[in-house]
């Protein structure tokens, strides 16, 4: 999985600023030198993305888990990699004008991290069909899968959902990857009983 710079919203400094407990997400630290590998629960926006056809083919032609109806889904990409033994990686230099806004952001709907929506739940609760975030990230099933989610949140004494250090080698690859593969497949990717595709309802407006 590959990503490229954007000059602004990339996450960076969010995710990858640990001294500063509060870090403002627009002081963008640019990969430059070499490629950053982003490690294990870590993550980058997605706003310039490249996927691996393997993800496609290993999870019933889709990219992207569909479970989530917040801006959380980044928080899980590097556990999809490790799953297929994959990493993912910002390409150093290369550096792309990104518009912020220009089509609303993820937490236009009121959602966001620090705040709850309107049902009393924060954004990384907010799944598809009512779900609770323990029922998936909670379980034995999750731990031992090695997955974790949205562990940016690890600023809040509500969360403990980070993944387990002893499921990864030195190098930063999962030591189960099929039975980590298994569980997003369950978990993380909608069945088509859940939701059909094929069968979406729709209303264009001329």
């Amino acid at each position: 999985m590959i990503s490229l710079n954007v000059d602004h919203d990339s996450g960076n400094g969010w995710w990858f600023n640990d001294l500063n407990p509060k870090p403002k997400h627009s002081v963008i630290p640019i990969v430059t030198q070499e490629d950053f590998i982003i490690p294990i629960g870590k993550c980058h926006n997605l706003h310039a993305q490249m996927f691996h056809n393997l993800i496609f083919k290993t999870f019933n032609n889709k990219i992207l888990p569909d479970i989530f109806m917040g801006y959380c889904t980044e928080s899980t990409l590097t556990f999809i990699c490790a799953a297929l033994n994959k990493k993912w990686v910002i390409v150093k230099d290369l550096v792309l004008h990104h518009e912020e806004k220009g089509d609303g952001q993820s937490s236009c709907n009121g959602i966001l991290p620090e705040f709850p929506n309107k049902s009393g739940k924060h954004a990384w609760n907010h799944f598809y069909g009512g779900v609770d975030v323990e029922s998936i990230f909670g379980t034995p099933e999750a731990r031992n899968s090695g997955i974790g989610y949205e562990e940016l949140c690890m600023r809040s004494a509500e969360y403990r959902f980070k993944h387990l250090d002893e499921k990864y080698c030195s190098e930063g690859f999962c030591k189960e990857p099929k039975k980590l593969e298994q569980f997003i497949s369950q978990n993380l990717y909608l069945s088509i009983d859940k939701l059909d595709y094929n069968y979406i309802l729709e209303e264009f407006i001329s």
